[in-house]
């Protein structure tokens, strides 16, 4: 989860060009485990923006390292809010 926390910021972060907070996680599906040693990528994509807000969809792949077969294993939805200099929401541009 915090790996896909960090990819949701990240997309807010360059939606909004400036600092941004997790306000709510909407949903976490695990749908398939994620084997030891397996390759992640977590792919997050920007898919509502409010005044301050913005909702951000992200999808974390697995990787063999062997067989290079990637299969989606979790799926989530982050409520990120955007924020100024002194911590309080700021709106988005």
């Amino acid at each position: 989860m915090r790996f896909m926390d960090e990819a949701a910021g990240m997309a807010a972060m360059r939606y909004t060009h400036g600092n941004v907070v997790t306000a709510h996680v909407d949903a976490i599906d695990f749908h398939h485990p994620v084997v030891i040693g397996s390759f992640l990528e977590a792919t997050a994509r920007v898919i509502a923006v409010g005044t301050t807000s913005l909702l951000v969809e992200v999808e974390l792949q697995a990787e063999d390292r062997f067989t290079g077969t990637r299969t989606i294993t979790t799926s989530g939805r982050f409520v990120m809010v955007a924020i100024d200099e002194h911590a309080e929401p700021r709106r988005i541009a």
